[in-house]
């Protein structure tokens, strides 16, 4: 946590513009990542809880750098950005230490004490960990195989059953999540608005929070509550697919934009977003604020 706040200090005291987020994925692999999974490839009987742990640091950067509260689904965080999540980073890593290890003098210790590991596992050794990761990423166990294949390719390889990996599992949760459920992927990469240069950093921002359900609606945060009216007509759900329709809304967006023009929430759903909606968004949200 001490890393976290270390690059949003980065992030506030220099002027990054329009870049601001290509910087902070750089620096969360620099430094949030590198410093907290520090030679993670050797750890051994790792349990979920503990990768878990490691995650609940990740997601925490991500949040605050997007300015969503923790109940953002889990999915989106990855989904939107295109970055790996902790727990696949870790498999990565253990992988290219595997290749490391068999490229290595047969005739020393810790070849040697690989290959005991490898013929005679026991509980808690970190060989069952590294064959769990070739069975998730579809990579044949076979040393011979994998020995034979050069550092380069070796990693190209892993870097790709690790994408592949991910957005298969990403997938898989997004179903769980209500919030996400109008959200479709088609492969694991990052968002193009998210790297639109038309769009300042506070318009990326209000986009991922649309996308995710995470603006200030009651819908988005019932706590409880069955209904949440519109705090403004009260005729309506206070609901981000419904407020653009509130008479007082619409009122607004007559005098200064002339109508809504048939934009619907559901337009900030599509990869490309119209600037004139992002601007309708964001004069309404700071006037109904």
């Amino acid at each position: 946590m001490g890393i976290v706040c270390q690059i949003m200090k980065i992030l506030r005291s220099v002027n990054f513009g329009t870049n601001l987020l290509e910087i902070a994925f750089l620096l969360r692999e620099s430094n949030l990542i590198n410093g907290m999974l520090t030679n993670v490839e050797i750890w051994h009987n790792l349990s979920h809880s503990e990768i878990d742990d490691l995650e609940k640091v990740d997601r925490k950067f991500i949040q605050m750098l997007f300015g969503v509260p923790r109940s953002v689904p889990y999915a989106a965080l990855y989904l939107e950005t295109g970055l790996l999540p902790v727990s696949v980073i870790i498999k990565v890593r253990r992988l290219n230490y595997l290749h490391t290890i068999l490229r290595s003098d047969e005739s020393g210790m810790l070849h040697n004490v690989f290959t005991i590991q490898w013929h005679f596992p026991c509980n808690g050794d970190w060989i069952l960990l590294v064959k769990t990761d070739l069975r998730d990423f579809g990579i044949d166990c076979n040393l011979e195989s994998i020995k034979s294949k050069s550092k380069e390719v070796f990693k190209k390889l892993v870097k790709v059953k690790a994408r592949e990996y991910a957005f298969n599992q990403l997938l898989s949760k997004k179903g769980s999540y209500s919030k996400m459920k109008h959200l479709e992927y088609d492969d694991f990469r990052i968002q193009n608005y998210l790297v639109d240069n038309r769009l300042s950093i506070e318009e990326k921002k209000l986009v991922f929070k649309f996308r995710t359900r995470m603006c200030n609606f009651g819908k988005n945060f019932r706590a409880g509550r069955v209904v949440t009216s519109c705090p403004l007509c009260n005729l309506h759900l206070d609901c981000q697919f419904q407020f653009l329709h509130c008479h007082y809304v619409r009122k607004e967006l007559e005098k200064n934009f002339g109508g809504l023009k048939n934009f619907t929430e559901m337009d900030l759903l599509n990869e490309k977003v119209d600037m004139e909606l992002i601007n309708i968004l964001k004069f309404t949200m700071e006037w109904r604020n």
